[in-house]
């Protein structure tokens, strides 16, 4: 309540546009040395009994895929019914996935939970790297065949969103981006798989590839890559469906006892060892071995850079830095605006606001990789000034009356009580404003300069009265502090502003 009146000048409002924040990423294109003399070189091993610096351990790791947003590599396990985030490049443990999450998970459009007959034994993992989305696969004598997808949530953490029944088993999942298709696997057998419609297409076999238990797909090429039950690596074509020359190479000899999945991250390729006959102690124990593939006299390049800086206000010049390893010979840019470069470590300017996707393709002798950025680039603030359509005031003391033609805006209480009301419009805008501040200057100093409530814009400048102006309801869109006398005071009413169109507020 007040105890005396206090006066308070229109000028203008005043709209800020300022750009929403986005992420930014890197990832690096899956991609092995073409060469018909492939050699593996074991890089290092992941323990995961227990993961480092935890005390958390895999029973029976099965099915793998590589997220290269965060370099996450996701395990699922059959004995644990779990899935696991791993830091790839430490081999941290970052996360894990229960059962249970599994098991109470909805059908695709049906609803009803997966219950625990359908997620004891989950055996491959696949990720979509277009949509953002996980596929895990169960079944086996000690599970009912089912497929679960994993989404992110508003914190862009992996959940498991649904299920859908499969007729029979399948041990290995790879996404192809060639063809941007999902590909599951059972010894020899392949087809595509298809989640929302709960589809499979027709299956093929490759020659000489059986056994299969774990599968995943060159970026570039779409080459197949396979680990199966006898501990053998392949490299074959889906569209010839034959393996290619040198590519069936042994992995015991690197202590793999049953391998069990396979990733193809850069030129490496990263397989799981399912072995459950080894010492509780064994560092080997259900390990997962990481592989450099080399071709005769060297590796093709993993491509890597850095760009300084990844987000700013237009025209914003950036500097790309090649980190690439593997002695590149030549080096492919595209900038995401049309732009190229063939330079090792060019710069480039963005001159339009919007999300690029930088990337690098390092190329040798060997083969080639590719790496990308994305940079952000967002339009100048606007400060933008527009002027009321009308103000006025009402006054309970005389509620006919108008006061379009006062000088003056009043806001009084208890006595006679005066509400101020102001219009405007807003026009030009994309989306709604960041921020929308009414200033109003103070000819008459207060300890609040009121609560502030949008209306309908049923009213004029010359006509409203206290009889009939809007009522006023619900909460108010801002509260105002103290008003200084000769100086502005400034209400929030961005809350209510939500784009182009015309406002009404009415202070109390």
């Amino acid at each position: 309540m007040f105890d005396r009146q206090r006066r308070v000048r229109a000028l203008a409002v005043c709209v800020t546009v300022t750009a929403a924040g986005m992420l930014t990423g890197s990832g690096i294109a899956h991609a092995l040395p073409s060469t018909s003399e492939p050699q593996l070189t074991l890089n290092r091993v992941i323990r995961t009994s227990p993961f480092t610096g935890s005390t958390t351990s895999v029973r029976d790791n099965e099915g793998s895929a590589y997220v290269a947003g965060n370099d996450a590599l996701w395990m699922v396990e059959d004995n644990g019914k779990a899935a696991y985030d791993i830091n790839l490049t430490t081999g941290a443990l970052r996360r894990k996935i229960s059962g249970a999450a599994f098991a109470n998970a909805p059908r695709l459009g049906v609803g009803g939970a997966a219950g625990t007959a359908r997620s004891n034994d989950l055996e491959a993992l696949a990720y979509d790297a277009s949509a953002d989305v996980l596929y895990a696969l169960s079944g086996s004598t000690s599970a009912t065949p089912t497929a679960f997808r994993l989404v992110r949530d508003g914190n862009l953490q992996f959940q498991v969103e649904s299920w859908q029944p499969l007729p029979s088993e399948y041990t290995a999942a790879g996404w192809r981006p060639a063809d941007g298709l999902l590909y599951v696997a059972n010894s020899s057998t392949i087809r595509t798989y298809n989640f929302a419609t709960n589809t499979l297409g027709s299956s093929f076999s490759i020659t000489g590839l059986s056994g299969i238990t774990g599968l995943d797909f060159d970026d570039t090429t779409g080459d197949l890559i396979a680990v199966n039950s006898s501990e053998r690596l392949f490299r074959a074509s889906v569209v010839t469906r034959t393996i290619f020359p040198g590519w069936n190479l042994a992995l015991s000899s690197f202590g793999i006892l049953d391998s069990r999945a396979v990733e193809v991250v850069g030129n490496q390729v990263i397989v799981s060892d399912g072995n459950d006959n080894r010492a509780s102690d064994d560092p080997l124990r259900h390990a997962i071995f990481v592989m450099d593939v080399t071709g005769p006299g060297g590796t093709s390049p993993t491509a890597a850079f850095t760009a300084t800086p990844t987000s700013g206000v237009g025209p914003l010049l950036v500097t790309f830095t090649d980190t690439s390893t593997g002695s590149p010979t030549s080096w492919a840019w595209t900038f995401g605006d049309g732009a190229t470069s063939t330079a090792p470590s060019p710069t480039h300017t963005y001159t339009t606001a919007g999300s690029f996707t930088a990337t690098l393709t390092a190329t040798n002798t060997l083969g080639s990789t590719s790496a990308s950025r994305t940079v952000t680039v967002s339009d100048p603030p606007v400060g933008a000034t527009v002027t009321l359509d009308a103000d006025s005031y009402v006054n309970t003391d005389s509620p006919t009356k108008n006061y379009g033609a006062s000088t003056v805006l009043k806001l009084h209480s208890p006595t006679a009580e005066y509400r101020p009301l102001v219009k405007f419009t807003l026009a030009g805008f994309t989306g709604a404003p960041s921020s929308v501040r009414l200033r109003l200057f103070v000819t008459d100093a207060s300890d609040r300069a009121g609560n502030w409530f949008s209306i309908s814009n049923s009213w004029t400048e010359t006509g409203v009265t206290w009889n009939t102006a809007p009522l006023i309801s619900g909460a108010p869109t801002a509260s105002a502090g103290v008003a200084t006398l000769g100086a502005w005071v400034e209400i929030d009413l961005t809350p209510s502003v939500t784009g182009n169109g015309t406002y009404s507020f009415m202070a109390s």
